[in-house]
């Protein structure tokens, strides 16, 4: 099952970048992440891992797969219905960035039965995430 949504936000990669890849920043920006905790040492990067409580997922603990700035990175994580990743890609265009999010997941038996709700979930949720980003962007330039 994948769920794929694009959105523009009026700012360059790098700076979407580092705002979205940041998983402290992103409890200042996403309403849906109540805790983060860093599981690995040193710089945020390829391999660093962390647990998030986000509201209607519940805990996850997740890696970063791939971690390419500012052009992609990737969360990976196990959760109840199978394998999950996340993927985020930022692309330069006119007026700001292309962020393009991919979610694939992998289900097991449940996954499989909860598969059309938990892909309507994820399109919600991967939309909330574009407008949230682009919202807390903006606010940092009118501040």
């Amino acid at each position: 099952m994948r769920v794929t949504v694009r959105a523009t936000i009026h700012h360059p990669p790098e700076v979407v970048f580092g705002t979205a890849a940041s998983p402290e920043k992103e409890l200042e920006w996403d309403p849906e992440m109540k805790a983060v905790e860093k599981l690995t040492d040193g710089p945020l990067g390829k391999g660093s891992r962390y647990r998030g409580k986000f509201k209607g997922f519940g805990t996850i603990e997740y890696e970063f797969a791939e971690f390419d700035e500012p052009r992609r990175f990737v969360h990976q994580a196990r959760v109840a219905m199978g394998t999950f990743q996340h993927r985020f890609t930022f692309e330069p265009v006119n007026g700001g960035t292309r962020l393009t999010q991919e979610g694939e997941l992998w289900p097991n038996v449940l996954g499989r039965i909860a598969s059309p709700m938990v892909k309507w979930m994820l399109g919600k949720r991967f939309r909330l995430i574009a407008a949230e980003v682009d919202r807390y962007l903006q606010s940092k330039n009118a501040g």
